[in-house]
């Protein structure tokens, strides 16, 4: 059987050759910001990489795996009543002097819910996810309802509602904190 590949070129290694693992493992992590010192190679056998090459896992090997911890409870829980107040003082801060406009109240409300979402984040509430919206519109006599929907747990998860209202727009700011077993 002839060989179908161009003359002078040779055949790529695969990363299965315990020989070429190393070398192949270097060789993509070699545009990284973080160190690599060792990786767990084909067969549970420790692979070194050398000290002076920078490396990083790409992801094209694989994410790594979370172990659980079989805690069905969070050991903070999540207390509505203290971003509830953050979240009332922080509308009344950027909206108070402001007049509608789209393209303003557009950044405000990214700015506001990226605000929210850090505080939420440094309460400490570990293993929690936090979903901020924020919505801002212009009165004009009409009314407004907004709905959210979602799966629950009533025990472990819980949420935040803060609204401002000046004469010329309303917003309201809704923060979900759910519990990530």
């Amino acid at each position: 059987m002839a060989d179908s590949r161009p003359a002078g070129r040779e055949r790529r290694g695969s990363m299965f050759e315990k020989t070429l693992f190393k070398e192949i493992l270097t060789d993509r992590l070699k545009d990284s910001f973080a160190e690599v010192t060792h990786a767990d190679g084909e067969d549970g056998e420790d692979v070194s990489v050398e000290k002076g090459t920078s490396s990083v896992w790409k992801a094209s090997l694989g994410k790594g795996k979370i172990s659980n911890t079989y805690r069905l409870e969070p050991l903070k829980k999540f207390t509505p009543c203290i971003l509830q107040r953050k979240a009332e003082k922080l509308l009344m801060e950027k909206l108070k002097d402001i007049q509608y406009n789209a393209d303003q109240c557009r950044v405000l409300s990214d700015q506001i819910a990226n605000l929210l979402l850090a505080y939420a984040k440094g309460l400490g509430c570990d293993r929690y996810k936090f979903v901020v919206r924020v919505m801002i519109g212009e009165k004009n006599g009409q009314s407004v309802k907004i709905a959210s929907r979602a799966l629950w747990d009533a025990e472990k998860d819980n949420w935040v509602s803060a609204a401002f209202e000046n004469s010329a727009m309303f917003a309201v700011a809704l923060v979900f904190a759910l519990y990530f077993e």
